[in-house]
């Protein structure tokens, strides 16, 4: 089987690859530029993978799509001790307290971005006017982020995390205007002495998990091109679920106590076409024999 798989219109994965992945814990695939790799579809095989220190990320040396020169430095793609340390800088930022804690935020960019919807009128452009910019915004704020940039931002982060639909030359364009922006924003955090979101808050950390400077530019290019470009698709794919099925919509206005329990499904159901790097899930490479549900892995081969 060929990663990424064939693009197909519709939200969730088509029929043939779910029974091929409910009946098969194991398969021999093959990535885009060639190498040979092993997919495993079972959840309690893909928590070993990526959390047994048998299989390696930062092993896996071919690039990424849209990730740049600096791949090394991003968290998705470092073991440990790096992976630790990078993780334990930032992860007091996203525990469920702090996630309540910005819910008023990121309720009032939702309320004022569909207010803004409704009084520009019909037609509507809802991925545009709504699902693009409500992720970024947040994003942008808890970064401590100039929001009024923007217009600056969304073009170019859709351009480098674009999965081969731009030219290599675009793609690159795109990452060096990120990670310019992004590096004059950390250095203008070195002279400021109040931390106005997660970039001063890395820049001022004296501890002993703090990072680098090319650490915390590369995690916030991470988190806005992953995080937000990712919760922008999903949040749209998720609508047109919903919008398809009109009685799951007539249901959810009727009572909306589930929601929640919608949004849990939607979270699962939902996918992204199978891209590197996306839901598929970063390569890891074995780096010592794994028994591993049906097959034995063998070190060196591709996961």
């Amino acid at each position: 089987m060929q990663l990424p798989l064939e693009n197909c219109p519709r939200t969730s994965l088509p029929q043939h690859y779910v029974d091929l992945f409910r009946d098969e814990p194991t398969l021999d695939i093959t990535l885009p530029d060639g190498t040979a790799a092993i997919a495993v579809t079972r959840h309690c095989d893909v928590r070993t993978v990526l959390s047994d220190n048998r299989f390696s990320r930062a092993q896996f040396h071919v690039p990424i799509g849209g990730a740049g020169a600096d791949l090394s430095l991003a968290l998705v793609t470092s073991d440990p001790p790096n992976h630790t340390r990078r993780r334990q800088a930032v992860q007091g930022w996203f525990t469920k307290l702090r996630a309540e804690e910005t819910r008023p935020l990121i309720g009032r960019v939702a309320d004022q971005l569909l207010d803004d919807l409704l009084a520009a009128g019909s037609p509507a452009d809802i991925l545009t006017q709504f699902c693009q910019p409500f992720p970024n915004l947040v994003h942008m704020t808890v970064l401590g982020l100039d929001t009024a940039d923007l217009p600056f931002l969304l073009p170019r982060l859709t351009v480098a995390w674009s999965a081969g639909h731009h030219q290599p030359d675009e793609v690159t364009k795109a990452n060096r205007d990120l990670h310019d922006y992004l590096e004059s924003r950390v250095s203008r955090s070195r002279s400021q002495t109040t931390a106005g979101g997660l970039i001063d808050a890395l820049v001022q950390n004296e501890s002993s998990v703090r990072l680098s400077h090319a650490e915390i530019v590369m995690l916030a290019k991470g988190l806005l091109m992953s995080g937000a470009e990712t919760t922008a698709s999903h949040l749209a794919l998720s609508l047109i679920e919903v919008l398809q099925r009109p009685g799951l919509a007539d249901s959810l206005r009727r009572y909306p106590e589930q929601i929640p329990s919608a949004v849990e499904e939607l979270l699962r159901w939902i996918w992204f076409s199978g891209t590197i790097g996306g839901t598929a899930g970063g390569p890891h490479i074995a780096t010592a024999d794994v028994k591993l549900h049906d097959r034995l892995i063998s070190k060196g081969e591709f996961i």
